[in-house]
């Protein structure tokens, strides 16, 4: 998460829709930001990307212990090329 943050530093999460049982999170989001530096391997033009993001974490103690999320990775690099 490091990379995404220093890549795009003005990068948001809202969250459309929540659904929790147990150790299980399920999230639909909405995505914005305007990436500073190469971020999925697309040098920045300057230009916000806006995407959604489904996502399903575990936790554990607290923390996520396993994280998957499935995003439009083809869109984000077609809004990044401009």
């Amino acid at each position: 998460m490091e990379g995404h943050g220093a890549a795009v530093p003005d990068f948001t999460w809202r969250v459309q829709d929540l659904a929790v049982e147990g150790d299980r999170v399920a999230a639909r989001l909405f995505n914005k930001g305007t990436p500073v530096k190469e971020w999925f391997g697309v040098t920045p033009t300057g230009a916000t990307v806006e995407y959604g993001e489904y996502a399903f974490h575990k936790v554990r103690d607290g923390r996520y212990y396993e994280m998957n999320y499935l995003i439009d990775a083809q869109a984000v690099e077609r809004q990044l090329a401009g």
